[in-house]
Formats: C-alpha cells, sequence, structure tokens
C-alpha cells in the first residue's frame, strides 16, 4: 500500500530517477537461516496526517541533497516518475512513504540475501512479512530469481506478465533500469489508466553504487515504458478481497446519496452509494473497503481494496480521485489531476471528467441498453410503459422498467430484480397499463394479454419509497401490491 498523507497528489513533472544499483545474495553458508517467526515485524502504523504539497517537497528534498535530477530520457519513454528516494530510508518516510520497517532490521539477512541496501534483502524482507520467510535457499542475483524458481523441483511460483499486489517486479539483466545483475522490486498498487495503460507503484532498495547515488526508493512505473518490468514473480501475493460472485442487492441499511455522481470534495463511506440515472448500475462502498459496481446479478468492477473496513472514497479538489482507509491510508486512486465529477453512467460505465471535455478515467464497464425515464413514480388511467421505458420512486431507488422480452421488471438499486409478471418470451412490444376499467394489463404486441391483476377500481399504479408497487383506487386505497415493501 502506499503510505501518504490525506491527499494523494499528482504532477506531471515529478522528478525521474534513472540510476540503477547492483543486487547482491549470500551464498550459501552455515549460520545463515529464515527468518524466525519472534523476528517478524509488521508495518508500521501511518504517521501523523501531512499536508502533501509538492513545491514543499520537492523543495525540501532538494535543499537536503535527496533528490537526483537528470538529463536521461523523459518520462513517456522510460513510464517511470519517482515519487521519493534517499541515502537513508528516513528521506522517505519522511514524504510519508513507508520503508515498511525495514530501516531498522536491514541489518539482517533475508532468503539468504545480503542485508543493509540490497533489492534481494528488502523483496525478502517483503516476502517474509506477507508470511514466506524463504526456503534456506540461495535465490542468486536478481535477474536469477526466476531462474532459481523454474529449476526448483518442489517450487510451483507463477511467473507472468500481470503485475498483482504484493508480487515481485523483475528486470533482466541490463533491461530497463536494471544493471548486469538485473533488479528486484516490490508492487505496492496498481492502476489500469486510460488506453489500457497499466501502471504499478513499487517500493525498491538498493545496493549503493560507486556514484553513491540514493538506494530507497518508491515509483511508478507505466506499461507503456522502457523500464516496465520482464516479469512479475508471484510468490506471496498479498490477499485481495474480491466481491462476491452473487449479488442479493445493496441492503436494507445501505444509504443512497441521491445522485448518479460525486462531485469534487464529496465522499462516499462505507454502506453508501450512488447509482446511475436508470437504475440499472450501483457504485457502492462497501463495509469491507472494496469500493465495488454491480449490475444484475454480480459485481462488474471493483477497487481491490477489500480488508479496509471503514474506507471511503473522495473526489479531491486536485482531481484525483482516491480510496482512503479508516487511517487516511490511500489504497487505490485514478491517478488524474483534472477530474471533478465522478460518474455512474446509463451505459454502465463509471468516468472520471474535468470540469469541461471528455471523460479522462473510466472502468470500461459500459454497454447496457439506451432506456427511456417515463420521469414519474406511477401510472395514471390509460397510462403505458413500453419496452426500454421505465418509471422511478420519488427516491430514487426503485424502478419498473417493462423489458425488450416482454417482462415487466420491478428493480432494485443495481438492477437487482424484486419481482416480475413472468410474461417474458414475449419479444416485440410488450407493454403495462392501467386500464379505465380499473384493470391493470400487460399485453403482447399483438394485443393478446398476458398478465393482469384482476382488480376493477385500480386509478393508479404507484411505485413507493419502499419498493412495493402498489395500485390505488380514486379514494386512495390499496387496491393490489406486490409485496415488495422494505425489500432492496
Amino acid at each position: 500500500m502506499l503510505y501518504s498523507s490525506r491527499r494523494v497528489s499528482i504532477t506531471s513533472s515529478d522528478v525521474e530517477f534513472t540510476k540503477s544499483f547492483e543486487c547482491l545474495v549470500l551464498a550459501p553458508q552455515e549460520g545463515v537461516s529464515s527468518l524466525t517467526q519472534h523476528q517478524q515485524v509488521h508495518r508500521p502504523a501511518k504517521r501523523g496526517p501531512l499536508l502533501w504539497l509538492r513545491a514543499i517537497l520537492i523543495a525540501t528534498l532538494f535543499t537536503s541533497g535527496a533528490v537526483v535530477a537528470t538529463a536521461g530520457p523523459a518520462q513517456a519513454a522510460t513510464g517511470a516518475t519517482t515519487l521519493c528516494t534517499g541515502e537513508e530510508y528516513s528521506t522517505c518516510i519522511a514524504a510519508n512513504y513507508t520503508a515498511h520497517g525495514y530501516e531498522s532490521h536491514n541489518s539482517t539477512s533475508y532468503w539468504n540475501a545480503y542485508s543493509g541496501h540490497n533489492c534481494t534483502n528488502y523483496v525478502g524482507y517483503m516476502l517474509t512479512q506477507n508470511g514466506d520467510a524463504g526456503h534456506g535457499v540461495a535465490m542468486g542475483v536478481a535477474k536469477d530469481w526466476d531462474n532459481t524458481i523454474s529449476n526448483h523441483p518442489s517450487w510451483n511460483y507463477t511467473m507472468n506478465g500481470i503485475p498483482a499486489v504484493g508480487s515481485i517486479a523483475q528486470w533482466e539483466a541490463d533491461t530497463g533500469p536494471a544493471t548486469s545483475s538485473g533488479h528486484v522490486a516490490y508492487v505496492e498498487a496498481i492502476t489500469i489508466l486510460p488506453g489500457n495503460i497499466t501502471k504499478i507503484t513499487i517500493s525498491e532498495d538498493n545496493w549503493p553504487n560507486e556514484m553513491g547515488s540514493h538506494p530507497f526508493s518508491w515509483k511508478t512505473i507505466t506499461s507503456d515504458g522502457t523500464h516496465w518490468p520482464t516479469r512479475f514473480l508471484h510468490i506471496k501475493d498479498e490477499a485481495v478481497t474480491p466481491p462476491p460472485a452473487s449479488w442479493n442487492g445493496v441492503g436494507s441499511s445501505a444509504v443512497f446519496k441521491g445522485s448518479d455522481s460525486l462531485t469534487t470534495s464529496q465522499e462516499l463511506h462505507a454502506n453508501e452509494y450512488i447509482m446511475s440515472s436508470n437504475g440499472q448500475t450501483v457504485l457502492m462502498m462497501q463495509t469491507d473497503g472494496n469500493l465495488v459496481a454491480y449490475r444484475g446479478g454480480g459485481a462488474i468492477w471493483h477497487s481491490n481494496t477489500g480488508g479496509h473496513p471503514g474506507a471511503y472514497l473522495v473526489v479531491q479538489i486536485d482531481g484525483n480521485v482516491v480510496v482512503y482507509s479508516s487511517s487516511n491510508i490511500p489504497l487505490w486512486w485514478t491517478y488524474t489531476t483534472n477530474v471533478t465529477t465522478f460518474t455512474v453512467q446509463t451505459d454502465g460505465n463509471i468516468a472520471g471528467y474535468p470540469a469541461t471535455g471528455t471523460a479522462v478515467w473510466q472502468t470500461g464497464t459500459g454497454g447496457q441498453n439506451a432506456l427511456t425515464n417515463l420521469s414519474t413514480d406511477h401510472l395514471s388511467a390509460s397510462g403505458q410503459i413500453h419496452p426500454n421505458q421505465f418509471i422511478r420512486s420519488a427516491d430514487g431507488r426503485y424502478f419498473l422498467m417493462a423489458q425488450t422480452d416482454g417482462n415487466i421488471v420491478l428493480y432494485g438499486p443495481g438492477y437487482h430484480v424484486l419481482w416480475t409478471t413472468g410474461t417474458g418470451g414475449h419479444p416485440g412490444g410488450a407493454y403495462i397499463t392501467v386500464q379505465t376499467d380499473g384493470n391493470v394489463v400487460v399485453y403482447s404486441a399483438t394485443s393478446a394479454p398476458l398478465w393482469w391483476t384482476g382488480t376493477n377500481n385500480t386509478a393508479t399504479l404507484w411505485l413507493q419509497n419502499d419498493g412495493n408497487l402498489v395500485g390505488r383506487s380514486s379514494a386512495n386505497t390499496a387496491t393490489w401490491w406486490t409485496g415488495t415493501g422494505g425489500q432492496i
């Protein structure tokens, strides 16, 4: 995770770090063993809140000699941006990034690597924290880790081009930022950018070279640049809580924010949700900390931030959209600088928009049918709902829709089915109407009756705020109802 202040700020001119270092490992020898259970340390708690202002940070780092600016390739070529770097771990810690306690334990050898500033020892330490203290095997220098894994008779660790939080990014010799020894780093976070570009956030330690450059750093690297890792080693990835495979609605205690969007400075807290104006898609901040988009019977997108109860989403004034833990540790973000509206669209896509112009971030979950809101919560005598039309409860949570297959469906938030007429299988124009004789009837496209309430005094059909669909007489007494009150 990225440990930072209350605000994750992104700028386009952050200093790029292009130096690389040797990563060394100890040869097998007596007296060097895996880390015992009592030696394991846990990640430190977040420091007190600090306002992370780029101007102050950059000025501080330069005056302390902590940042090296180079005349190397532009970020667009390498895809790498340095978030913090320094001779000592304290430089990144002061910038509100973390060394995960390694600053107090780097004199210990992990995974048979040389202790101190060393990329292999650092990732060995991180793997130990995640629950794998190594196996007493000499892994070799960084470029050899994949070969050591492949050649081991009983290891079945996955190695591929797909990053995961907690995986080990590996570079072959003389690729990207690596020297002839290769390089390894720890993957802290993953974000999908517009254009299907993947961005990883890494932390890394390095063996100081003869230039005395800064060993410990945090960086972001994008998949369209030359510094993208050769592969990712999935030895002990951090556990991620996925959304449920099936979905029973937002639940009776969930709070609808009354909109399809969040705007600047607005937040979405645990058990709160926003919803597309046609009711088909819900974006919910779950109580487990995962931000999940639901549609129909299941999840269509999530932020992979489960396991952090009390987490919340905010549209920041700097244009970044961030999920923070309850202790204000950023867990996920859009990596944008100009989003003013974060919206759940009627097509199922969730997108971030600037004040003017097109979306600068999206989930890519669009594709829903175009629907027509009849802008009412009831049908009066002779009123009709035709395919792809709907009425909506006054509080905006419930929808009565005529589907193209002929079924009339009462939906709760996020396209969650509460009740149907059971008239599917009649495509081509089936519709529901309140007749002047007081009966409510579903007709096929050829005017054949498919379903009816059997009433003779219904004057209006109301979709109530409690989710119940109720027929009422001209005297406002109930004549018929679905029995869905209180469901969601």
